[in-house]
């Protein structure tokens, strides 16, 4: 039974904080940091690209399992954290392990150059109605938070004062 309102997003919220605590993570947290622990959990290389052919469609990031790695796509942005948030939220669904198959998702015409029999499993960030992608956004959240904590994080605006 689905979950409604306030309980799914207190349930999504408990999922993502439990995750966070275990992951450990160090005192100087990066993306590259946490790219390395992933891969690491999940015994595989992750490749990160963007995709032009996200730029005017409603999904803004994909996670896609391969038979030898890990992709996540993501969608052309101006701003860096949007895309820091973004590959942060498909990590989010590797750390809470949400290999999904979604054959009907599309895949041949979002990407055409990668043959449907090499994608696995994948998984589209776009809305979130849902546990998977409510517990991946406060994940990626808390993964954030983590990555602007950090000694050596030097806000972009700090830049101008510099």
């Amino acid at each position: 039974m689905p979950l409604e309102g306030r309980d799914r997003i207190t349930r999504a919220t408990e999922i993502a904080e439990s995750a966070f605590d275990r992951l450990g993570l160090s005192a100087d947290v990066s993306v590259g940091s946490i790219k390395r622990f992933v891969e690491h959990q999940r015994g595989r290389p992750i490749r990160i690209a963007q995709l032009d052919s996200l730029a005017h469609d409603e999904v803004c990031g994909l996670w896609l399992v391969t038979d030898d790695a890990d992709l996540v796509l993501h969608a052309p942005s101006s701003s860096r954290l949007y895309t820091q948030q973004v590959v942060l939220h498909e990590f989010a669904h590797m750390i809470l392990e949400h290999d999904t198959v979604t054959p009907e998702h599309g895949w041949d015409a979002l990407l055409p150059d990668i043959p449907l029999a090499t994608i696995r499993r994948g998984f589209a960030r776009s809305h979130f109605d849902n546990e998977f992608e409510f517990s991946a956004e406060v994940l990626a959240d808390l993964l954030a938070g983590a990555i602007r904590n950090t000694a050596s994080y030097r806000p972009s605006f700090m830049r101008v004062f510099a």
